[in-house]
């Protein structure tokens, strides 16, 4: 059975949490929003955070097939494997171009320059990064100079993206 000062602390305790700080989180959620808006450099909108995600996912699936294209022994079917990633690859950002190019024209230089930057510490830019050294030093296309070539184009798509 709850007492008289039981029930008396806990009518102050819900007072206290709806009446005091729920104004007091408001104004916390508030400020740091305009901390995080300021750090990103840009506004977040709909469009902004679907084409996020959107390029996300697109070098997220390239990380996964270059992975993928490291493992095969093969010359050949690493040729071939990479002229698929390739192909993919590029169909994939000609579909998302145009309309990330429209959006970036409405931001200004600098918002633009922040949106860029913020992918190039994502770490998806680093295993890119790390898995192409990785392909370099382990000499495979040393003799299959055509292989090499390919896999030096399949950054090609990424001026698209963040330019």
């Amino acid at each position: 059975m709850i007492t008289t000062s039981q029930l008396c602390m806990l009518l102050l305790n819900i007072y206290f949490n709806v009446l005091v700080l729920s104004p007091l989180w408001q104004s916390y959620k508030a400020v740091r929003y305009n901390q995080v808006i300021s750090s990103i450099g840009f506004d977040l909108t709909p469009e902004s955070i679907r084409l996020e995600g959107e390029i996300d996912a697109l070098m997220l699936d390239y990380v996964v097939k270059l992975r993928q294209i490291n493992k095969i022994q093969d010359q050949a079917q690493a040729l071939v494997a990479v002229q698929q990633v390739k192909l993919q690859l590029t169909k994939r950002v000609q579909k998302i171009a145009p309309e990330l190019q429209l959006w970036k024209k409405s931001l200004s230089k600098q918002e633009a320059k922040n949106f860029t930057e913020k992918f190039l510490v994502k770490p998806y830019f680093k295993e890119i990064n790390d898995l192409t050294f990785a392909f370099n030093l382990s000499n495979r296309g040393s003799n299959h100079t055509e292989l090499v070539k390919a896999y030096q184009g399949l950054n090609e798509f990424m001026p698209v993206l963040f330019n």
